[in-house]
C-alpha cells in the first residue's frame, strides 16, 4: 500500500499544476460552475497567465527546495518553513499569484516529498 501511495504522489506531484493550467486555460467548460466562478474570483487581480502563474511558484519552489538541502540540518527546515510561509503570503498579498495556485504548488511540494530518491525526484519536477 506504501508503494501505491509513493505512485499517486508521484502522479500528483508531476500532473497537479499541469491540470491546473491546462484546465482553467483551456477548458474551463469542464469546471463545475460554482468552482469556476470561485477560481476566476481568486485570480481577478493577478496580471499574469495560470501557466506564468505556475511558472513562477515552480521555480520560487524548486530554489526554496534547493536552499533546504544545502543548509546544515539544524536550520534548513527551519528555513524550510519560514521561507515557504514568506514566499507564499508575500506573493499572495503582492497579488502576483492566486490563492489557488499557492494550495496547488503546496500540494505539489508535499507529494513530491514522497519519493524516496533525491535524485529521482529532481528528474520528476
Amino acid at each position: 500500500i506504501l508503494r501505491l501511495i509513493r505512485m499517486v504522489s508521484i502522479f500528483l506531484s508531476v500532473l497537479l499544476p499541469s491540470l491546473y493550467v491546462a484546465t482553467t486555460s483551456f477548458h474551463p467548460s469542464i469546471i463545475p460552475t460554482r468552482l469556476a466562478y470561485f477560481i476566476a474570483s481568486s485570480r481577478e487581480g493577478v496580471p499574469f497567465p495560470a501557466f506564468i502563474e505556475a511558472i513562477i511558484m515552480e521555480i520560487s519552489l524548486a530554489l526554496l527546495m534547493e536552499s533546504v538541502v544545502r543548509l546544515p540540518k539544524a536550520i534548513g527546515s527551519t528555513i524550510g518553513i519560514v521561507g515557504g510561509r514568506i514566499i507564499g503570503q508575500a506573493a499572495g498579498s503582492a497579488g502576483i499569484v492566486s490563492p489557488i495556485m499557492i494550495i496547488i504548488v503546496a500540494l505539489t511540494a508535499i507529494a513530491s516529498f514522497t519519493t524516496p530518491n533525491n535524485e529521482r525526484n529532481s528528474g520528476f519536477r
